[in-house]
């Protein structure tokens, strides 16, 4: 008796075959994923050790001490009298600034900003030369302690009005001889209080998402972030200030992922933080060469 060979066994179908295959596709780069990060991502001890180090130098010029003198700025007679300028004039507010050398200093851009606006250039020509020499020790005490950019500037900006109506007075010239130059180094150590006051809300922001490897990986791509500033400030300061390449290029969306996924503090710096704390610093660094040029003009002489 002839008897039929058994069939074939069915061979499984092209679905199961693909979705086994998708599967374990989708396992090996899962796998890579979060192997990765462990083979290239992270920081070294030694890129570590330098980025510390690096940041002990900023909070060190950020943490000058400044001879505080006077009361507090909040509730003083010199901040009561700033709101009441607009409507009463400045007498009141000289009479609280005196000498210059014990009233508060304005501890905020809000004051800064409120200070130069009361001190607008035709209120600053009516007043006597005491005053005008009370108000450059007051922009020279605010200088030396501003926390932030706006803070100097906004000093700048007053010893400046003040300088152009001072040194055309009888006098003028040997009362401003008096009062100590700028600090070479005033910008720079104000950016980096600056920095500070940025990297402690930063980095409160990233603590409340993240803690232990990912939050100390994050805090380095922080600091990393501030030294570039510094660094860029530096270079405009030292080499001149440029309205060219003052602006930090905005990164692409795959440096912003993979910053995110190898957590290099290099790439978290670039490519996260960065564009958040990034200045437009050539215009600061030209005022500040500017201010201090005209008193290097005033101390020979010119």
């Amino acid at each position: 008796m002839h008897t039929e060979p058994a069939p074939a066994p069915a061979s499984p179908p092209r679905l199961i075959r693909f979705t086994v295959l998708a599967g374990a596709c989708l396992l090996v780069l899962a796998v890579v994923y979060l192997v990765t990060p462990r083979w290239l991502g992270g920081a070294s001890t030694e890129e570590r050790q330098r980025i510390e180090a690096d940041w002990s130098s900023l909070v060190e010029a950020g943490a000058v001490a400044v001879p505080a003198a006077g009361p507090p700025w909040e509730g003083s007679a010199l901040e009561r009298a700033l709101e009441a300028a607009e409507v009463e004039g400045l007498d009141g507010l000289l009479l609280a600034v005196g000498d210059g050398a014990t009233c508060p200093l304005p501890d905020d851009s809000v004051g800064a900003v409120g200070m130069v606006g009361a001190l607008s250039p035709e209120r600053v020509a009516e007043r006597s030369l005491d005053e005008l020499a009370g108000l450059l020790t007051l922009s020279r005490r605010w200088e030396r302690g501003a926390p932030n950019l706006v803070a100097l500037l906004a000093a700048v900006a007053i010893g400046e009005r003040v300088l152009d109506v001072a040194l055309e007075r009888e006098g003028g010239p040997a009362a401003v001889a008096g009062i100590d130059p700028p600090d070479p180094e005033g910008l720079f150590m104000a950016f980096c209080r600056e920095q500070l006051e940025v990297h402690a809300e930063l980095r409160a922001a990233v603590a409340a998402e993240a803690s232990g490897e990912t939050l100390e990986l994050t805090v380095l791509g922080l600091k990393l972030a501030a030294l570039h500033e510094a660094r860029r400030l530096r270079d405009l300061l030292e080499d001149g200030a440029s309205m060219e390449g003052q602006t930090v290029a905005r990164p692409g969306r795959l440096l912003g992922w993979r910053a995110m996924w190898l957590q290099r503090p290099e790439d978290l710096s670039r490519g996260v933080f960065l564009p958040l704390m990034a200045h437009s610093l050539g215009g600061a660094a030209a005022a500040w060469g500017d201010h201090l040029a005209r008193w290097d003009a005033i101390e020979q002489g010119d």
